[in-house]
């Protein structure tokens, strides 16, 4: 039985071809960007709004990406300050709702079924792509559906490396699947993942606060940030879920000095 029990943890840390399409720090100049991400599954009857807000900083993080959020009205209604200093693109559609709070200039937005897909911009940082998803749980469903849906954002990324195929991109958000699934891998063919810092459950997601039952939790990680064509400094789960039943997945990279096109602006 050993095998069966040590096979799974093995697969999951295995290099699935994904490494290629990182960065190392060492490859980087010294004129490289610190580059900080979040994604964050809030919860959609999650109504704590003064602590959601105290997570959306824009002047913390470059990058905040996150899912379930239908009301992102009450939430704003609760909080206008976050209009004033972060850049906010959404689209709701209760479990599938979405959306990127950033400090930097939004130059593209391409919303889709299966994921949203941005181009953020700077003097600083340059352009970076990120995608930010929802994957339908596939307790009820065949797994099919989860690659179908993973497939289906893969291809909507191949649009943006076309015009720029050395472009910093981030796919993050709840994929509703483990490091052991399907789904992972497929990820991994395409993209690094940035595996968060820590043993077992100190990189676990779900469930949080939200929805554990009683003193378990959290018992398994499906938040994931998948890369490419940038180096991870670190990765972590942080400890503190702001009434959600998933904890919010923070990492660190170091972006490549970038020429601006000033056409793109």
């Amino acid at each position: 039985s050993l095998p069966a029990i040590i096979l799974p943890y093995v697969m999951a840390v295995a290099d699935m071809g994904g490494e290629k399409h990182a960065l190392k720090v060492t490859e980087l100049t010294n004129d490289s960007t610190l580059f900080t991400v979040l994604t964050y599954s809030k919860m959609s009857g999650n109504h704590q709004y003064d602590r959601v807000a105290k997570l959306l900083d824009c002047t913390k993080y470059d990058a905040i990406l996150m899912q379930e959020i239908p009301d992102m009205d009450e939430l704003l209604q609760a909080h206008p300050e976050l209009t004033e200093t972060c850049n906010i693109s959404y689209v709701g559609i209760r479990y599938k709702s979405l959306a990127l709070f950033t400090p930097h200039k939004i130059v593209f937005e391409q919303p889709s079924k299966d994921g949203n897909l941005f181009v953020i911009q700077s003097d600083v940082l340059g352009q970076v792509a990120l995608l930010t998803n929802r994957v339908d749980k596939s307790l009820n469903q065949p797994v099919r559906i989860q690659i179908q849906q993973v497939s289906n954002m893969l291809d909507q990324l191949k649009g943006v490396v076309e015009v720029n195929e050395v472009m910093p991109t981030i796919v993050a958000g709840d994929f509703n699947s483990t490091p052991f699934n399907t789904v992972h891998f497929l990820m991994r063919q395409e993209m690094a993942y940035a595996k968060p810092n820590g043993f077992m459950n100190q990189t676990f997601t779900f469930p949080a606060e939200g929805r554990r039952i009683g003193f378990l939790g959290p018992l398994i990680r499906i938040d994931h940030i998948f890369y490419r064509n940038m180096a991870l400094e670190t990765a972590e789960v942080l400890d503190d879920s702001y009434g959600s039943d998933h904890y919010p997945v923070k990492a660190e990279f170091r972006l490549p000095r970038q020429e601006i096109n000033k056409d793109s602006e």
